[in-house]
């Protein structure tokens, strides 16, 4: 199984919900971006690596900020699954729009 987290905006619990689903599935954790997650996750487990040199990896879960970014895109039509968190705010709506759009 391959999962990928991702929206524009910043916020929006990414980062928790990634966490919690790799957890709770025994997934690889993989990120584009430096945060705690990496540090707490089991070690050999999470991976701080820029999408467009990222391979695609069975048994993992994509934290990423940043649909644009070079690399994201690729990964994300290969997952299996593609969640875009949001909350109730109106920029968090439209980048989220903007995120599925991409």
């Amino acid at each position: 199984m391959k999962i990928a987290v991702i929206n524009e905006d910043g916020g929006t619990g990414k980062s928790a919900i990634s966490y919690a689903l790799g957890k709770e599935l025994d997934l690889y954790y993989f990120t584009n971006e430096d945060n705690a997650i990496v540090r707490i996750y089991e070690s050999g487990f999470a991976k701080i690596i820029e999408a467009d040199n990222m391979k695609i990896v069975d048994n993992s879960i994509y934290d990423f900020a940043g649909a644009t970014k070079s690399g994201v895109l690729n990964i994300v039509k290969n997952c299996d699954i593609a969640i875009v968190p949001c909350i109730n705010d109106l920029n968090s709506k439209a980048k989220a729009i903007k995120t599925i759009k991409s």
